[in-house]
């Protein structure tokens, strides 16, 4: 058995078991590959733009995770006895490509859509996550007609936006726990701990309940926000 496709099933025990330090040890001696992986991906396809190339990269670790059961139940299906004890054959590198690059393409299908769409025009800029003090006067609201252009927009920018928003419950029904069950993610969602938490803090809550860094974050928040000072230039920049 090959040492890569030995560590992803050790990951996908330890996730099934739900012991958590094991699991935590073998995704990040995993990482190197998957985001090599990730990167040779993109390498041939080139069809991400730089921030969400960067975005995929920084999630390919956690999209593999996500997965790592589909690799262990077909490890065992699929494979004969002799099969698997192949130390010459690397099977997880090779179901790792094949995963990431259905991911890979994924995001982009999502990235034309979102390119087809008109931007959203609120009235007013949305406040910014980073600031310290957070205005509750100035809530952020749009129209009926405005949601349902979000509906083609990707899950990860959607969650981000409506939950720091707070506007998840205005959203078409069923959209919001369709980004859910595309990023892998349980309901109920927001987490309790996001919700408890402090303005100052909410961006770091969202990061640790989404698995992703505060960078993946503040990023994605920062092209949302130009999207939407786009159409509303004389209030300035956010």
């Amino acid at each position: 058995m090959g040492t890569w496709t030995e560590l992803a099933l050790k990951l996908a025990e330890a996730k099934r078991l739900g012991v958590r330090a094991d699991a935590d040890l073998a995704l990040r001696e995993l990482s190197p590959l998957v985001v090599q992986t990730a990167r040779r991906i993109h390498a041939s396809y080139g069809s991400l733009r730089k921030q969400r190339a960067a975005d995929f990269l920084a999630q390919a670790a956690v999209l593999v995770w996500k997965k790592i059961e589909r690799f262990e139940e077909w490890y065992q299906r699929e494979l004969t006895p002799e099969d698997r004890v192949r130390a010459a054959k690397e099977y997880f590198s090779a179901w790792c490509y094949v995963e990431l690059r259905y991911r890979y393409l994924d995001t982009a299908r999502e990235q034309s859509e979102e390119q087809r769409i008109l931007p959203l025009a609120p009235d007013r800029p949305i406040a910014d996550p980073k600031s310290e003090i957070e205005d509750e006067g100035d809530a952020f609201e749009l129209p009926a007609e405005e949601l349902e252009r979000v509906r083609n927009w990707d899950p990860l920018d959607g969650v981000i936006l409506f939950c720091l928003t707070g506007l998840w419950d205005q959203l078409p029904p069923g959209l919001w726990t369709s980004w859910l069950e595309r990023l892998g993610i349980e309901e109920p969602f927001p987490t309790d701990a996001y919700l408890r938490a402090p303005s100052v803090k909410k961006r770091a809550a969202l990061a640790d309940a989404l698995n992703v860094s505060r960078d993946v974050i503040y990023q994605r928040w920062r092209r949302l926000k130009a999207r939407f000072n786009e159409q509303i230039p004389s209030t300035g920049a956010l």
